[in-house]
């Protein structure tokens, strides 16, 4: 966290540089300050498509429990060509069962295992965050929405 706030003060307005400081600060469960990050530095990236901001937004949502939040933002980037791929599907199915809509999570489910057979993006997220409890809570989400680990 030393570091990547060190990087932000360096250029505050520099949009990849800010895009480090949200993601480091979202796998240090700095929750607030990605929000913060992001608030600040969206409107300035408006339309580049190549940013995660809502995503590492919508992981936040996730992690406060705010599941309807986190597929409005997943959603909305994929939408707007965002970046989009293993993890993101990851947090969709995650949300859509903890919100009880397992037939929806299990069709996403089935586009992740179409899409990215074989990726374990469970073991990524068991090992990216700070306090481990964030990444079981996701990957228990995954597995209960029919996610199978081989």
């Amino acid at each position: 966290m030393r570091l990547s706030e060190r990087a932000a003060r360096s250029n505050p307005s520099d949009p990849h540089l800010a895009e480090f400081d949200a993601l480091i600060s979202l796998f240090c469960d700095e929750f607030d300050r990605v929000k913060d990050r992001v608030a600040t530095i969206l409107p300035a990236v408006a339309g580049d498509k190549g940013f995660v901001f809502t995503n590492a937004l919508g992981s936040v949502k996730y992690h406060q429990g705010d599941y309807e939040g986190t597929i409005q933002e997943f959603e909305s980037a994929i939408a707007n060509g965002g970046p989009t791929g293993p993890i993101s599907l990851a947090y969709l199915m995650a949300a859509h069962y903890r919100l009880g809509e397992t037939e929806r999570a299990r069709e996403l489910v089935d586009l992740y295992e179409e899409y990215f057979p074989g990726r374990r993006v469970d073991l990524l997220m068991s090992r990216l965050f700070v306090n481990p409890a964030y990444g079981e809570d996701l990957t228990d989400a995954m597995r209960r929405a029919g996610f199978v680990t081989n």
